[in-house]
């Protein structure tokens, strides 16, 4: 037992009277200065008895004064100085990481940003002067022997350090402008409601985020002189990767405007610090030995903080948890990094070997936690913060948590903006936000309707509208070859504000779209969200219906369904066949065909299958040779299906013909110009070919229809030139075409999940119950809709169900096979 209250008292120190006075004498002068300042600030200072307060506080600084008289040395001072630069360093770049995205802030203008906190200087330098006083008073009344017999206490001076460097801290202006803004603790004129709060703001401020900090750091630093790894080195560790890290990854995902009036939301740098904290004090509890943990940490911060800035800059996209599954195609990953970033990678790799070699056995040796029930109990501990996280976030209900929760309930609830996607959400709330939001989030929320009974009624509600609007239609959409085209970030830059193009670089698809079916349809992402349009095209199923946390569907949503309602289904397996002239790993879509029974997968690799034609325009294999696959692959004894994704026009654009097509724009950089030209030489070849492609399909005697689609914008654009009009940044081409007829409806702006439904109306052929849903959707509860009506709103809702039932439900619908598969 007397091990353990060793161990405890090196996190406090002692509860001897001196030190449980010290406490309360440190924390009444600080209960003082910030109840002064949030007093003034809220013109109360008036209705407190200031007399009693100014003499109880000369007694705690007279007290603390003399208690350090004895410790107090040009060392005593040094020590002091240097924790004090820590804590001014510390808050002054925590600072700037809550700022990041405030672009009238210079992290070089430390003087104007309020790099020196002094607010405690005075304070300070009275309880120095009595110090010195005392001390030399003590020696002149000859009292000097009897003060001695006191005895030097090592972690008493380290106590007395970290109370004088937290109360720097606790009176930090940065600090004090934080909570004014955001916990509105001096709006309350009722003092006895006041006070009270000051008093927990303090204890909670001055106890646990700053004087056990500080504490640990000066242990730390102690230790780290005397070369021997501790408890207090990680932990002191931890938070300094936390800080830094914390920055970086809020500096990659970046922007230049403030959101709802904040750089930053409330609790969102803290979140992240505390959450980043505890993962990389897990590493040195569970590693137990300071350098191989430390440079695992400070490599695999670099190397998350790098591609998060890449993908950001490449997809306007946050990194994600589900993108770690890209670490399988290390190979296809560096393919999209910068030849140099990648020389850095490797240079990185190799040092962070010399260093483990070359430190292992010179520099704190050693395990850091000696005594295994001590490392179990940090273990536990750590596991116990995670999970309880978990389990706030996990109860989440009308997307908020329980409220009360210190800094989880804030960034949370303060202001939901899920509905912004996960850039905004990253930049505004924190990367470690969206994080536990994907971790603990469910793919999609429960309809409060949603029951078997509920969707049996459903599928007699929607077998019965199948037979009503096939009574209007004669034709089968299995008699025909369908087509389903991806065209890989195809949308007309002509659109977008303030950008000129050098000539129309889609006049066929244009002129395609004004004799067919056809117009814009709403894109999930900016910049990328590929394999989302794609799988919501042959499943009809929204992502507008999913949680806000779903990244991508084929990864995080596809493997938990156990039936997927795919328009490919209606054809035979042997008849369905996938051409990506890319990876067939990326975003599972290997996994996604073979388990919609696509026997045929052409990809340049991760399939048996390989294409026939293949070469290169720009970086990456033509659309002219992707056309040219699948002309090789149809058969006209067949009714096939075909699911084609292009890879032309993928970032980055690199591509000089012809000279004459070129695109501009004066709020574009030079760079921004470079790239839009590019991209606009790109699409106009895609226009040429694809015209080519539906000519030779005119000449088959086989019926083809194709939908043709682009699945979003090229991420070139910077985020100012959408401010006016925000939806023209998820807006892209499409039509749908059949070689031996034209028809054009009257479905200008739809859905990537209404396509099957228009097919088939464009087709004029029958609906399964399924299909009958989706038509009803198309027609009055989708995207184009600005207001739903009673019936529409039904609709939307009836949809919900289903695809919740598919998705996360109890699987109802799998005992009703003919709901998606026979027409009634």
């Amino acid at each position: 037992m007397k091990k353990y209250l060793n161990a405890l008292k090196q996190v406090l120190p002692s509860l001897r009277l001196d030190y449980i006075l010290l406490f309360w004498s440190a924390f009444f002068i600080n209960y003082c200065t910030l109840g002064y300042r949030f007093l003034t600030s809220s013109n109360m200072l008036e209705l407190v008895n200031l007399p009693i307060y100014i003499i109880l506080f000369t007694l705690a600084i007279v007290f603390i004064g003399i208690s350090i008289s004895y410790y107090f040395s040009k060392k005593f001072f040094l020590k002091l100085v240097v924790g004090y630069f820590i804590y001014a360093a510390s808050s002054y770049f925590i600072f700037i990481s809550r700022n990041v995205n405030n672009p009238d802030l210079s992290p070089l203008k430390f003087l104007k940003n309020g790099f020196w906190e002094l607010k405690f200087i005075v304070p300070s330098l009275i309880i120095l002067a009595i110090g010195i006083i005392s001390r030399y008073l003590f020696r002149e009344l000859g009292l000097r022997s009897k003060f001695n017999r006191l005895g030097y206490s090592y972690t008493k001076e380290l106590y007395l350090l970290s109370i004088l460097t937290s109360s720097f801290a606790i009176n930090d202006n940065k600090l004090f402008r934080s909570i004014s803004s955001n916990l509105d603790i001096f709006l309350n004129e009722d003092l006895s409601d006041y006070f009270p709060r000051i008093l927990a703001l303090t204890t909670s401020v001055m106890l646990i985020g700053f004087l056990l900090v500080s504490f640990f750091i000066f242990k730390a630093l102690s230790d780290f002189k005397s070369n021997q790894p501790s408890i207090e080195m990680a932990i002191t560790s931890s938070l300094f990767w936390a800080v830094v890290f914390n920055y970086t990854l809020q500096l990659g995902i970046r922007t230049d405007e403030a959101l709802f009036g904040q750089f930053i939301f409330p609790g969102g740098t803290l979140y992240q610090i505390i959450i980043l904290f505890l993962v990389y004090l897990t590493v040195y509890v569970l590693i137990n030995k300071y350098v191989y943990a430390s440079v695992l940490i400070s490599f695999s911060g670099v190397a998350v903080s790098v591609a998060n800035y890449i993908k950001s800059n490449m997809r306007n996209e946050p990194l994600l948890v589900t993108d770690f599954s890209w670490l399988k195609q290390f190979k296809l990953i560096l393919g999209f990094v910068d030849s140099k970033i990648a020389i850095l990678i490797v240079l990185a790799v190799l040092a962070s070997i010399v260093a483990i070699v070359f430190l292992r056995k010179r520099w704190v040796a050693g395990q850091i936690i000696k005594q295994t029930k001590i490392r179990l109990i940090m273990a536990a501990s750590i596991l116990s913060a995670f999970v309880a996280v978990y389990s706030i976030f996990v109860n989440e209900e009308n997307k908020r948590i329980v409220d009360g929760v210190p800094v989880v309930s804030k960034v949370n609830n303060w202001l939901d903006i899920a509905y912004m996607g996960h850039m905004t959400n990253a930049r505004y709330k924190s990367l470690m936000y969206v994080w536990t939001k994907q971790l603990t989030k469910p793919i999609m929320e429960r309809p409060e309707d949603y029951s078997e009974e509920r969707i049996e009624e459903l599928v007699d509600k929607y077998t019965k509208r199948a037979q009503a609007i096939n009574e209007e239609r004669s034709a089968d959409i299995t008699e025909r070859t369908v087509i389903y085209i991806l065209s890989e970030s195809l949308a007309d830059p002509s659109r977008i504000p303030a950008v000129t193009l050098s000539k129309d670089i889609i006049p066929n698809i244009r002129t395609i779209i004004s004799k067919n079916t056809g117009g814009l349809m709403r894109s999930d992402g900016y910049g990328g969200g590929t394999a989302n349009m794609e799988n919501q095209s042959l499943l009809s199923l929204p992502y507008y219906n999913l949680s806000s946390a779903v990244s991508v569907m084929n990864t995080e949503v596809v493997p938990k369904m156990t039936y997927l309602p795919s328009i490919s289904n209606l054809y035979d397996s042997k008849n369905r066949i996938a051409i990506h002239l890319g990876g067939a790993a990326t975003y599972s879509r290997n996994d996604f065909y073979r388990r919609l029974g696509f026997e045929k997968f052409i990809a340049t690799d991760g399939t048996a299958f390989e294409p026939e034609v293949i070469e290169e325009v720009g970086l990456y294999p033509s659309d002219e040779a992707t056309y040219e696959n699948v002309l090789l692959n149809i058969d006209e004894s067949k009714s096939q299906f075909f699911s084609v994704i292009t890879y032309q026009n993928h970032i980055p654009w690199l591509y000089g013909e012809p000279s004459d097509v070129f695109g501009s724009s004066p709020e574009f950089t030079d760079a921004q110009n470079s790239e839009l030209s590019n991209y606009a030489r790109l699409v106009y070849q895609t226009d040429i070919v694809t015209k080519e492609f539906l000519d030779k399909l005119s000449q088959l005697d086989k019926d083809v229809t194709v939908v043709f689609y682009g699945d979003h914008l090229p991420g070139l654009y910077p985020d100012s030139i959408f401010s006016d009009n925000p939806e023209l940044q998820y807006q892209a081409e499409y039509f749908i075409w059949s070689n031996h007829e034209s028809k054009k409806l009257d479905y200008d702006y739809v859905n990537s999940s209404d396509f099957t439904a228009a097919l088939l109306a464009h087709t004029d052929s029958k609906v399964t119950p399924y299909y009958a849903l989706m038509t009803d959707v198309l027609d009055y509860a989708s995207i184009n809709q600005t207001q739903l009506s009673d019936d529409a709103r039904t609709i939307a809702n009836d949809l919900k169900l289903i695809q919740y039932d598919l998705m996360a439900g109890a699987k109802y619908l799998s005992r009703n096979e003919n709901f998606f598969s026979k027409q009634p």
